[in-house]
């Protein structure tokens, strides 16, 4: 049995008959059928010799689908053709209609335009005269619209003018007309390849998808020509992408093979070649592979329907499907290929810089050293070894800084909003302008004139007379308090731009509705307003934590980074300052003169990549403005 792209089912041209006879019927009228289309004149027209094509296909529709699929195929074509002359036959008659009054016409330009002028001269005198006679706005605005009104009627009534758009319009009708037949057309030949069943050789199932790992060869063996060649046209794309992937161009590396050693086995060798050029390598291959791997599932997909009598997608459908479904796809294509190397490359540097000893005494940058691959030791070193106290130290605070820093800024913002929003408030102005100063002024100014302040004697000296307290810049407590405070006031902009706008949109019917049932203000905002809001910026409030997480910005510029010290007074191995967040120690461990350590830092990244990725994860899927 067979089962068409549309779910129809037919038997095989076999069933009930002698199958060696069968196969000798078939293989003497194929044979008789290719002769018979030889002798076909080729000189005879288009549609009689498509008519002496389906005489010929006919005497095969009893031995092989293909020849019923022919012989629809040229029936509609004909059809087609048929439908084509008609529709030129007809339009020609109008067009030529139309190109006769245009000729007659078109050597009088100055005359009808002149008439068309003296009336709208005449319209111009009785429109000022009904103008002045007018009382109300209402009248006047009537006459007006009815003045321009009839200016356009003057317009569209030369004969001038009414000639040529009538010419135009014979020539878009005929167009439109044959693009309507063409689509029908080619909507009739997509019906016959779904409702028409294919018979296929077994050993086609498997030696398509076998050499598809050759773009574009397991296609043309399923006989989808156009999309064969074009994806033939990925062949030099792969062999350059694998062949630059293990060393054949590489500046100096030797591809995917350089990351073995980074190139310690070549003493005039820069590791850092190596390895750059070896994450390339990795790329162009993955690439490679996945052009391959689609060609073979494609493949491989349209063998199995046409095993069991589905025919495959024609150019048409294919093309279709690309115009439609597929233009998401093409658009984004350039985007991918600038992630492939803007976004994937650094990562994947990380990852191998974290497993590796890149750093002070194995630095390729230094004659004589070369990087070495040393498997977990990094992690374990932040995890049970020299770094775990240090990492203890800078993550805690990093905690305390993301929760803080965060939870602050959308306290603020939210109430800010809430107050701004408020009918009874005054001046709502001048609140709109003071609470968005932080965005109107670049933030690196504002950090810069909290530090100043903040380090100035004269300001610590009043703070200790009337608080208690100083070293808003040097002391641990009071410097991490200072960042926690600019931060709010940074991070408030934001938020209350963004409730206000929402805001803005909340219908007061609600509140009218809840004030009759006897919600208070307080109630109101409790159980509407804020519902309502975070409802809808529950994603990008989770973006204000992850910001915070990686806000190296705000840590560098405010300079109160002393360093901090352990219980035995000694400072922490890597010497973290006292504001020191996790992306501000690693950028410190990465540029120390002394004792600069890439392994290390990099293998701090990807701890603190893991805890942002996972906990966004988690909150982005339980959240019901991001599922929507």
């Amino acid at each position: 049995m067979l089962f068409t792209f549309n779910g129809d089912v037919y038997f095989s041209k076999t069933k009930d008959k002698n199958l060696v006879e069968f196969k000798q019927t078939k293989i003497q009228v194929a044979s008789e059928i290719k002769k018979d289309l030889k002798q076909i004149d080729s000189k005879l027209p288009v549609r009689d010799k498509l008519a002496k094509q389906i005489e010929v296909y006919q005497k095969g529709k009893d031995f092989d689908y293909i020849f019923e699929w022919k012989e629809k195929c040229a029936q509609a074509k004909i059809s087609y053709l048929d439908e084509v002359n008609k529709a030129k036959t007809k339009s020609d008659a109008q067009i030529s209609k139309a190109q006769i009054h245009w000729d007659s016409i078109k050597n009088d330009k100055a005359k009808y335009f002149a008439s068309s002028k003296t009336k709208a001269n005449h319209l111009f005198e009785e429109y000022k005269s009904k103008l002045s006679s007018a009382v109300t706005a209402s009248e006047i605005k009537d006459v007006k619209l009815q003045y321009h009104q009839d200016k356009k009627v003057i317009k569209h009534t030369n004969e001038y003018i009414k000639a040529k758009t009538d010419l135009k319009y014979q020539y878009y009708v005929r167009k439109m007309e044959l693009k309507k037949i063409k689509t029908t057309y080619v909507s009739n030949l997509e019906n016959i390849n779904n409702s028409t069943p294919i018979e296929t050789q077994k050993w086609k199932s498997w030696v398509a998808p076998v050499t598809s790992v050759i773009p574009g060869v397991g296609q043309l063996i399923n006989h989808q020509f156009k999309k064969g060649l074009i994806m033939m046209l990925l062949i030099p794309i792969v062999l350059l992408f694998i062949m630059y992937g293990f060393g054949i161009g590489n500046i100096e590396g030797t591809g995917i093979l350089g990351l073995i050693d980074f190139g310690a086995s070549d003493p005039n060798g820069d590791g850092r070649f190596y390895l750059i050029e070896g994450i390339i390598a990795i790329i162009l291959i993955a690439v490679s592979v996945i052009i391959m791997i689609g060609s073979v599932i494609d493949a491989k997909l349209v063998a199995k329907q046409q095993y069991i009598g589905a025919r495959a997608r024609n150019w048409s459908q294919t093309n279709e499907f690309l115009k439609s479904q597929g233009t998401p796809y093409l658009l984004s294509f350039p985007a991918i290929i600038g992630i492939l190397f803007i976004v994937l490359v650094p990562i994947i540097a990380t990852i191998i810089i974290a497993f590796t000893n890149y750093g002070k005494g194995n630095d390729p940058a230094r004659p004589g050293q070369v990087i070495e691959w040393v498997g977990f030791d990094n992690f374990a070193a932040i995890f049970g070894g020299r770094y775990s106290s240090s990492f203890g130290y800078v993550m805690l605070w990093t905690v305390m800084w993301v929760m803080f820093a965060s939870v602050g800024a959308i306290v603020a913002g939210t109430l800010a909003a809430l107050m701004v929003n408020n009918d009874r408030l005054k001046g709502k102005g001048f609140f709109r302008l003071f609470l968005i100063l932080p965005w109107a002024v670049p933030a690196f100014i504002m950090i810069m004139m909290f530090s100043l302040l903040l380090a100035n004697e004269s300001f610590n000296e009043f703070t200790q007379k009337f608080f208690g307290v100083r070293g808003w810049t040097n002391q641990q407590t009071q410097a991490r308090v200072a960042l926690i405070f600019i931060q709010t006031w940074l991070g408030q902009s934001y938020m209350f731009l963004l409730i206000t706008g929402i805001l803005q949109g909340v219908s007061k019917d609600i509140y009218d509705a809840s004030s009759i049932d006897g919600a208070s203000r307080f109630k109101q905002t409790v159980k509407l307003t804020l519902p309502i809001v975070f409802g809808q910026i529950a994603p990008l409030i989770l973006g204000q934590f992850t910001f915070n997480f990686g806000n190296f910005g705000i840590i560098s510029l405010y300079g109160a980074n002393g360093t901090a010290l352990g219980p035995d007074g000694l400072p922490y191995p890597g010497e973290p300052g006292i504001t020191d967040i996790l992306i501000s120690f690693v950028y410190k461990l990465s540029t120390s003169q002394t004792a600069y350590t890439y392994g290390i830092a990099a293998s701090f990244v990807i701890v603190s990549s893991f805890v942002v990725v996972s906990i966004s994860a988690v909150g982005f899927k339980n959240m019901k403005a991001f599922k929507n």
